[in-house]
């Protein structure tokens, strides 16, 4: 018997089998020199603001979702301790 999706991937918006914000499909980036780069995304207007769950890297303009080790995303501080995976947020 075949699980029902729970949740939609917020970054490609494909459907998993785990209640996860971005699945397992969406590539990671290799985060070792662009960690070190991100700051907030700028315009985020509240905590509940999309923009507040993003990080931007300055020098491409790329934004990335930073996960920690759950797979639960990093909104905060802890950026350069907790981080293990960085994913480009499709545009």
């Amino acid at each position: 018997m075949k699980m029902q999706p729970v949740s939609d991937c917020s970054n490609c918006g494909s459907s998993t089998d785990e209640p996860v914000f971005v699945c397992d499909a969406c590539p990671r980036a290799d985060f070792a020199d662009i960690l070190p780069r991100l700051v907030p995304t700028p315009g985020a207007t509240s905590w509940s603001d999309p923009l507040a769950m993003q990080w931007r890297d300055p020098t491409t303009d790329r934004d990335y979702y930073a996960l920690d080790a759950d797979g639960g995303l990093i909104v905060a501080g802890g950026l350069q301790d907790c981080t293990v995976a960085l994913v480009e947020v499709q545009k």
